[in-house]
């Protein structure tokens, strides 16, 4: 999923409840934490990053 998700947002802003949703699906927490340093730049609203939580 993570190798889908660089290839998918090249040239693309996500938003940050994208993000969220999307870390969701993943169940282990390193692929989490990666998915969310993937995402980072990628981000239109960064400002609302830091509300995101890995469970």
């Amino acid at each position: 999923m993570l190798d889908v998700f660089r290839k998918g947002v090249r040239g693309v802003c996500v938003s940050t409840d994208q993000v969220r949703s999307l870390v969701q699906l993943l169940d282990e927490e390193s692929n989490r934490y990666e998915l969310l340093d993937i995402a980072y730049p990628k981000t239109y609203d960064a400002e609302n990053f830091a509300d995101l939580r890995v469970f």
